[in-house]
């Protein structure tokens, strides 16, 4: 008289098709689909992209302020300069970088609602409405 082994892969049992369900799912769920990982890396390169933007606007401006303590013969400090640099760079790149700041949102927004969606789908299934 044979019987089955619980813990062979050829049982069937309710508990291990719940095991398999499980692990497929979280195998589908840890693989991002295409379009996500598009938005994801979009979002990755105009974060840089703007990064990268105000950082030059604040060396643009630390150049024309040494340039012009040169000029004038005046000595200002390094640190001095950079701050004053991020000081203006702000007002500055809210005018400048404002096409970038809105693609940027727009990423924020597409992969923020995917999140969402994400989170709904996991508690969903936690609850077990499937």
């Amino acid at each position: 008289m044979a019987h089955s082994d619980p813990s062979s892969p050829s049982s069937s049992s309710p508990a291990s098709a719940s095991a398999q369900q499980r692990s497929s799912t979280r195998s589908a769920a840890a693989e991002p689909q295409p379009d996500v990982r598009v938005a994801k890396r979009s979002l990755m390169l105009n974060v840089l992209a703007y990064t990268g933007a105000r950082l030059l606007i604040v060396v643009v401006v630390v150049a024309i302020l040494l340039g012009a303590a040169a000029l004038l013969d005046v000595t200002i400090p390094l640190i001095v300069a950079l701050a004053i640099g991020v000081v203006i760079q702000l007002p500055l790149s809210y005018v400048l970088l404002a096409r970038m700041r809105v693609r940027l949102a727009g990423d924020l927004d597409v992969v923020g609602a995917r999140r969402r969606e994400d989170k709904a789908h996991l508690r969903a299934q936690l609850r077990g409405d499937g």
